[in-house]
């Protein structure tokens, strides 16, 4: 792979809180319908408990009249949600919650929606990227996980939510950058993963951290290294006596990986107008500064940084060509 890859991949500019500037057209729609919020996943997961911190920001602090439903397509990587949303052009009602998948998943095959059909909202929210091994694996450092991998190629067994996603890419640069190969097996997301994970049916699992952290608090999981520049933020002890900060990153681990991040993301349907895209824009900047959110961001170990407008475009085209390299290199890339 590139070196100019390192770091990069679904972390651009992650750190960088954007200055939105003041919407004047906020005010010149509303919506008339009840909402439907679409999670494009299972009950559980991440995607869900992102779903719901902004419903529950939203409702709770009254920053929109109508009723919110949350509704479930995960089917197919998340596909059918998309395709829900694309099939609904024109309806400023309805909002999909998802990832870097709306931009990734078409680089590998045709699917039922094109993501230049949608309206990119928002990127909300940055997840950290950890190596997670079970609590009764012989190997409690990087070094003891991949020397055990060199031993036995294709033996320690990494699991992760869905393939040709962010933990199969992640897993692809640790045996890149490690030398070494390993057995990937996707599950349906990243709650699956975890409970995987925890009963020992898989050795390691690349994860964010709060899908991990209800097995981290039992005991049955311990996280390695976090892909970060910088040790995550210490919020006070989470589990085992332990704060994210007490987790080293890969680079301090010996594993060459500065970062990898991937982004929380919010899109809608094609055909709105610029007064329902503001208005939207609008309740998404209203959101980070609640309490609900600050509290979401904190216990999920997340990076907060709102992008929206043509700052959200941006960082799309920039991600999704740095994605085309990596998948090419692994052979994933439609037609290949």
């Amino acid at each position: 792979m590139n070196s100019n890859v390192k770091g990069r991949f679904f972390s651009l500019a992650a750190m960088v809180s954007v200055a939105v500037c003041p919407l004047p057209a906020f005010a010149d729609w509303a919506p008339e319908n009840d909402i439907e919020f679409v999670a494009t996943s299972k009950p559980g997961g991440g995607t869900d408990r992102f779903t719901r911190a902004i419903q529950s920001a939203i409702q709770n602090n009254g920053l929109v009249d109508q009723d919110i439903r949350v509704v479930y397509q995960g089917a197919a990587n998340g596909t059918q949600g998309l395709v829900y949303i694309d099939q609904n052009a024109g309806d400023p009602h309805k909002l999909a919650f998802a990832t870097s998948q709306v931009w990734m998943l078409p680089l590998t095959s045709d699917l039922g929606y094109d993501r230049n059909d949608l309206t990119p909202l928002a990127a909300m929210a940055f997840d950290e990227f950890i190596i997670w091994v079970n609590a009764d694996r012989p190997y409690d450092t990087v070094e003891g996980l991949i020397e055990a991998a060199r031993k036995d190629p294709k033996g320690i067994k990494v699991g992760g939510g869905k393939s040709k996603d962010a933990d199969h890419v992640f897993t692809k640069l640790i045996e890149e950058r490690a030398g070494v190969e390993v057995t990937y097996v996707p599950y349906k997301g990243g709650a699956e993963a975890a409970v995987q994970l925890a009963g020992g049916h898989v050795d390691a699992n690349t994860n964010n951290p709060a899908e991990n952290l209800a097995q981290w608090q039992a005991g049955k999981v311990v996280p390695l290294c976090v892909a970060s520049p910088t040790r995550m933020a210490d919020t006070g002890i989470v589990a085992q006596e332990k704060s994210w900060a007490d987790i080293p990153t890969c680079i301090e681990s010996g594993l060459d990986i500065e970062s990898f991040r991937f982004p929380r993301t919010v899109f809608m349907p094609g055909d709105l107008t610029e007064e329902q895209l503001a208005y939207w824009q609008g309740v998404m900047e209203k959101v980070v500064e609640t309490e609900e959110w600050q509290t979401y961001v904190t216990n999920s170990g997340l990076t907060s940084a709102l992008k929206v407008g043509d700052d959200f475009d941006a960082f799309i085209e920039d991600s999704e060509g740095v994605g085309q390299q990596i998948f090419e290199n692994a052979g994933w890339l439609k037609g290949n």
